[in-house]
């Protein structure tokens, strides 16, 4: 805790903290334990500096080279505010454990750890993805933290997004499903325009592209402090640019049409709805102070592709593969979808660093998908 004078007391071992200046950026460093507390952003600052110039960050981490391993069960409080810190691993795949404050967002680095974390970025033997992982942690890490750069980041995030969204699918490429539709797809019509209309108003209404971010997006920060709980609702109707808005209502077209047909429209919007609610609230949860708003209906219709899955398992999706189409079987597709986000989660986390995915919000909502759909099937059994 801090004393009357504002002396910062190391959450471990109880000593005074002295301040260190490293770059022109004043941290907090334990001179017993070697650990070091980043108010708000400072991690952020001194990172872009050691990525810039890896060799200076022994000037501030005096156990430089210490190997670091996770600390099973250990529970500290945050010197600034004393809430109790949340253990979190570096990429998920790193043996790295930062400790970060819900209320205040300073995080804690035990001795070694920034070094370890910035030879972990810079290693010449990781893959490709990860030194591009700590390149766009050195580009963008300043743009996090302000929201006047939300528009820049979600135009960037679109594009990285949705070019490999739409890049992969010129070499594979849904065309639609073998399922029958009976009746017009009035409400799969009604959110595609919904979503159009919206996306037309963000870049030409009155409000900057960031205000709208910042008032319409799902920003667990700001739910955490007891505001904009309705961007649960919202969220899901914002996209972060036009390409982002079209790879969300093209893969809506090929799965929604079909669950609206067999659950009926009132059920289907219903379900569309409810999934994309439940999406935002797996998001929240994976990323409890996070600053980046997740926006776009993403997570609704990854719901409905889980319930596409249970619906109809044995269809077919004919698929473009290069220059042949294709009829691949709908648990072989969406498993094959699933599986690479499962994959981006445990490589990069809840948020891909590089791209901006909501990667939790795409698995939560289809295994509510899959979930929901099989109440349905359990209830309608029972009548």
């Amino acid at each position: 805790m801090a004393d009357t004078i504002g002396q910062l007391i190391c959450p471990v071992d109880g000593t005074n903290l002295d301040r260190v200046a490293f770059q022109g950026i004043e941290v907090d460093v334990c001179p017993k334990c070697g650990g070091i507390w980043f108010d708000r952003s400072e991690l952020d600052d001194v990172m872009r500096e050691a990525m810039a110039q890896p060799q200076s960050v022994t000037r501030l981490d005096p156990q430089a080279g210490a190997p670091t391993q996770p600390t099973p069960h250990r529970e500290i409080v945050c010197p600034r505010c004393q809430k109790t810190m949340l253990a979190e691993i570096f990429g998920r795949v790193s043996n790295i454990e930062l400790d970060r404050c819900p209320q205040c967002r300073g995080q804690w680095a035990d001795g070694g750890e920034l070094s370890a974390l910035v030879r972990y970025l810079h290693d010449p033997g990781e893959s490709q993805r990860m030194q591009k992982l700590g390149e766009a942690i050195a580009q963008t890490v300043k743009k996090r933290e302000s929201l006047k750069d939300l528009a820049t980041l979600g135009r960037q995030s679109s594009q990285r997004v949705m070019l490999g969204s739409l890049f992969l699918p010129k070499i594979i490429l849904p065309l639609g499903t073998s399922v029958g539709i009976r009746r017009f797809p009035l409400v799969s019509v009604i959110l595609v325009l919904v979503n159009i209309l919206i996306y037309v108003y963000q870049i030409a209404g009155p409000d900057t592209p960031q205000a709208t971010f910042e008032r319409f997006g799902l920003t667990p920060a700001r739910i955490a402090e007891g505001q904009g709980i309705y961007t649960f609702f919202t969220h899901m109707f914002i996209h972060g640019g036009a390409l982002h808005l079209l790879g969300n209502m093209f893969f809506l077209w090929i799965f929604a049409r079909a669950i609206e047909d067999a659950f009926g429209r009132w059920k289907f919007l219903g379900t569309y709805l409810l999934l994309g609610l439940t999406a935002g609230l797996i998001f929240f949860l994976f990323n409890l102070g996070g600053e980046i708003p997740a926006v776009g209906a993403s997570g609704a219709i990854s719901g409905i592709m889980g319930a596409f899955l249970v619906r109809y398992p044995s269809a077919t999706i004919p698929t473009f593969v290069i220059q042949t189409v294709l009829h691949v079987p709908t648990w072989l597709y969406l498993g094959v979808w699933i599986g690479w986000q499962l994959l981006a989660f445990l490589v990069v986390g809840s948020v891909g660093t590089c791209s901006g995915v909501a990667l939790s919000a795409h698995i939560g909502g289809f295994f509510a998908g899959i979930i929901l759909t099989r109440f349905y099937q359990k209830k309608d059994k029972r009548r």
